[in-house]
C-alpha cells in the first residue's frame, strides 16, 4: 500500500452486493487484514474484494481476489502488504497481496 498520511476506510465487498466498511480515524500503515467468511447455502460462487479509500472516497488500494468461494464454505482471507503475489486457496485459506 502506498504510504498515505491521512485516515483511510477499509471496504470489503462480496459479489452478492453485501459490503462491510471499517473507518480508521487515526493515521496508520495497514500491514494485513484477516477475514473469515462463511458463505450461505444459496448456490453460486462468491468473490471478495478489498478496497482502501481516502477520506474523499477515492480508492488508494484495490485488491480483488481472483479465486471464488462456493456455497456453504468457510474460508480465510489474508490481505497482506508483505506478500509478493497472490495464491490460490490452500485448504481453507488464501493470501492476497495488497500495495
Amino acid at each position: 500500500m502506498s504510504n498515505h498520511s491521512h485516515p483511510v476506510t477499509l471496504f470489503l465487498s462480496f459479489t452478492n452486493s453485501n459490503s462491510q466498511s471499517i473507518v480508521f480515524d487515526t493515521h496508520a500503515r495497514l500491514i494485513s487484514v484477516h477475514l473469515e467468511y462463511t458463505s450461505d447455502a444459496t448456490a453460486g460462487n462468491r468473490q471478495i474484494t478489498m478496497t482502501l479509500r481516502d477520506p474523499g472516497g477515492h480508492a488508494i488500494s484495490h485488491a480483488p481476489v481472483q479465486a471464488s468461494q462456493a456455497a456453504s464454505l468457510t474460508r480465510h482471507y489474508e490481505f497482506s502488504s508483505l506478500s509478493l503475489h497472490d495464491n490460490s486457496f490452500i485448504g481453507p485459506a488464501i493470501i492476497k497481496a495488497i500495495n
